[in-house]
């Protein structure tokens, strides 16, 4: 079972569990045929940026034409989008419908099964019954989707993302990562001769398992999804939430390849982290979701007397304790903001309210901190009177504006990337012997500030048509239903 045909039986390698079985630009050039041909009848698809554009709802429908018209017997949508929100159970169930009356949905029920673990993959095989090298993945991420298929046994497609849009966290290391793993593993670009996957696989044990489903599960939803209207939860499609879990027994699990793990020789450690992560994530996890709204208004709280110590720190001409103490300071901007998402229990009105004491703090702060700069010419004036200018126009003119049209004037990614900007100039400005780069830098954060304006009110008019398109598409899935 799964012999590397025509490669020969051999150790993989660490290079090996990131090389995809083919590499083509778009979903629409994947030769399905040659796939069917050595067996494959399971199509398994990455979510976003790989059938569908980031936070979109609608798929191409040459992509959809291009998909059903394969006639695969099983398709399941793989993603680590998890359900947390009723307009997430909603698009994730409104994907599968585009895709087929028989689409069902396998997303991560706890951090164990995130990809590039192979564990959402292996409960496919189960759900469908197949063997593991009668699937194949197709997904945009090399780190995630295609090392999840090798692990599992499976064959994979690693296609470019679709769409411009991406998560700033894939985007700045990420993407990086894969272009150089693209370099070094060169993929097949075409389908001859491209070798069978790993074959070292729980695809026996798996068969014997075959289709085992928990008889019995938990109904009660998830944090998030209490408002799901009933009619909705009892069509889901998404596989252990709304629909039974598969269950996965234990020979299955110790059979998944350790990849990484065995490559680095660190086994051990990871099983480690593992056993503490799985005994203590739950309750961090329901911690923050019941505190993490009052985590961020105190991580918020604290900036402003920590501007008073760096303004005073500057007069007092300690610049580099100053520098350091910023430092600190700024990083609360980021844990305020990922606490208060980690609260699901949070009301609207709390996180409005949440949002605006945020965005109010911000302002105060980096006024105190400007005013200790520029009392000792370390900032100049026009671009202190710059930045002060574009805050006071954002809160008190496109804001107010925005809010009369019904739109949500939540922080969008373009005043959080401003903001960072204008952190980093504060920290360098504290610096004694400024460069040509700070001054260029200090530029570019003021132009910044002016930018995210425009880039705002462009973020909050999207973020409405999303919403309006969520409300569209409910109606439409409880009128079918």
């Amino acid at each position: 079972m799964n012999e590397r045909l025509g490669k020969g039986e051999r150790r993989l390698g660490f290079v090996d569990w990131y090389r995809p079985t083919l590499k083509v630009s778009h979903i629409n050039e994947i030769n399905f045929s040659g796939f069917k041909e050595r067996g494959v009848n399971t199509l398994l698809l990455d979510g976003e940026g790989s059938f569908v554009e980031h936070n979109g709802w609608d798929i191409d429908p040459k992509i959809v034409k291009r998909i059903k018209s394969q006639d695969f017997d099983n398709i399941a949508i793989v993603s680590n989008k998890r359900p947390n929100t009723e307009k997430d159970f909603v698009r994730l169930n409104h994907w599968a419908e585009q895709l087929g009356e028989n689409v069902v949905v396998f997303t991560p029920l706890d951090r164990s099964e995130r990809k590039p673990g192979s564990k959402m993959l292996l409960k496919a095989a189960s759900h469908f019954g197949i063997d593991t090298n009668q699937a194949v993945m197709v997904g945009d991420k090399v780190t995630a989707d295609v090392l999840a298929a090798n692990r599992a046994g499976m064959y994979s497609v690693w296609v470019d993302r679709l769409g411009w849009e991406d998560l700033p966290g894939d985007r700045i290391g990420r993407r990086p990562v894969e272009a150089g793993i693209r370099m070094v593993t060169r993929p097949n670009k075409e389908f001859d001769g491209f070798p069978a996957p790993p074959p070292s696989e729980p695809a026996a044990t798996l068969r014997q398992y075959a289709s085992q489903k928990e008889s019995e599960f938990n109904m009660n939803r998830p944090q998030g999804l209490e408002q799901v209207p009933e009619l909705l939860w009892s069509k889901s499609r998404i596989i252990g939430v709304g629909q039974p879990d598969v269950v996965l027994p234990q020979e299955v699990l110790d059979a998944i390849p350790p990849g990484l793990s065995e490559s680095f020789g660190i086994k051990q450690i990871k099983e480690i982290l593992y056993s503490v992560d799985s005994k203590y994530g739950e309750q961090f996890d329901n911690f923050m979701g019941e505190n993490g709204r009052k985590i961020a208004n105190a991580s918020t709280t604290v900036r402003i007397p920590g501007a008073i110590l760096i303004a005073g720190l500057l007069i007092a001409d300690k610049p580099k304790l100053a520098r350091k103490v910023h430092a600190v300071l700024a990083s609360t901007d980021i844990i305020d903001g990922w606490a208060a998402r980690k609260d699901f229990d949070q009301s609207k009105e709390a996180k409005e309210r949440g949002g605006k004491f945020d965005q109010t703090v911000d302002k105060i702060a980096a006024f105190i901190i400007e005013v200790g700069l520029l009392k000792k010419d370390r900032l100049p004036l026009d671009n202190s009177i710059t930045i002060l200018g574009a805050d006071l126009y954002m809160n008190k003119v496109a804001r107010p504006r925005a809010r009369s049209k019904g739109l949500d004037t939540s922080a969008a990614l373009s005043g959080k990337m401003s903001t960072l900007l204008v952190e980093f100039m504060h920290n360098f400005s504290m610096t004694d012997n400024p460069s040509a780069f700070n001054k260029l830098f200090r530029e570019v954060a003021t132009g910044a500030k002016v930018a995210r304006i425009q880039l705002s009110q462009q973020a909050w008019e999207l973020k409405k048509a999303d919403n309006n398109r969520f409300e569209e598409v409910k109606e439409e899935m409880l009128a079918a239903a």
